[in-house]
């Protein structure tokens, strides 16, 4: 892997490569998927790089970091909120000079979960950062960054995937079809992580699950609705993949009833779509609306078979 290997990041890259001297705090930011983790190895690689073209990807250090067994560069990910003691140990390794290499490099996935107390333990490492020593801090938004650490970073924001880079990289990297590849780079929103998730064997299968149910409220009776949810009884995370998908379908039949099939989501369903011609605009705008609506009671903890039971039957017309 290298530079272009990772989308929404080249004037990231671009900074790197052009500045004589480095910050020794950046804060790299981007929603989750965006790639903030990959693009923060590639920096590492860039900055350790021992050869011609950096990063080369093929001298000893490019090929340790890739491995992640370079002994100068830390990564510190945890699944839980990252509290004093992880960030005691980074500040114990800031003080030891770099073993191999010229930077020591530091990343700090998911900064925005640091406890106030961490962001407190590490603000006086960051301010007396020494020149060998650089920290990546990955974060969804500075929002939950404090100001002190925020004024002392160089904040770089990752960007969406063009939606052409997008459909080819996926095309040559997990060989499908450009439907497929079409399908995931669109309904992703040039998000590469996600993209790449709504690929996998899981998510496939989810999506086909919830187009059986849609295919259901087709021609169901009113009481056969009490029935659906329990085809996937979707938590609160997995019922906002649900809408999404639910919402793409009815946005793409309006799209077919204005001819306008470059903007289709569902491009790998075209065929599919084509079978439900015959909803109204006004019909399609009233489900999605009702769709959006949903959406806003599942994020306030309303109970989710209630929501779901309620929005079929409007779907049905009931």
């Amino acid at each position: 892997m290298g530079f272009n290997d990772v989308l929404g990041a080249d004037h990231i890259f671009e900074i790197f490569k052009n500045e004589a001297s480095f910050s020794n705090v950046y804060i790299i930011t981007g929603e989750r998927g965006a790639g903030k983790g990959l693009a923060a190895r590639e920096i590492a690689k860039y900055l350790n790089c021992t050869g011609g073209n950096r990063p080369c990807d093929t001298c000893r250090n490019c090929k340790s970091i890739e491995a992640g067994s370079f002994p100068d560069v830390y990564m510190l990910t945890q699944n839980r909120s990252i509290g004093v003691d992880e960030i005691r140990d980074i500040i114990e390794k800031s003080i030891v000079r770099p073993y191999t290499s010229r930077y020591n490099v530091f990343i700090i996935n998911k900064a925005h979960t640091m406890t106030s107390e961490a962001q407190n333990a590490i603000l006086k490492t960051l301010e007396e950062c020494h020149g060998d020593n650089i920290f990546l801090l990955l974060a969804d938004s500075t929002d939950a960054l404090l100001p002190t650490i925020r004024s002392r970073a160089q904040v770089l924001s990752m960007r969406r995937a063009n939606e052409e880079e997008l459909t080819d990289m996926l095309m040559k990297r997990y060989n499908i079809d450009k439907q497929k590849a079409l399908f995931a780079a669109r309904f992703s929103k040039g998000v590469v992580g996600k993209a790449v998730m709504l690929l996998e064997p899981d998510h496939i299968e989810f999506r086909q699950k919830v187009f059986d149910i849609i295919d259901r409220l087709r021609n169901a009776k009113p009481y056969d609705v009490f029935d659906m949810y329990g085809i996937l009884k979707p938590d609160r995370e997995t019922a906002g993949d649900m809408l999404d998908i639910m919402e793409s379908f009815y946005r793409d039949l309006l799209m077919i009833n204005h001819d306008k099939y470059e903007f289709i989501i569902n491009a790998d369903k075209q065929s599919y779509l084509l079978n439900y011609s015959g909803f109204p605009d006004d019909r399609l705008v009233h489900i999605i609306e009702r769709i959006e609506e949903m959406r806003r009671f599942v994020a306030f903890n309303s109970n989710i078979q209630l929501t779901f039971d309620v929005l079929f039957l409007d779907i049905l017309g009931v």
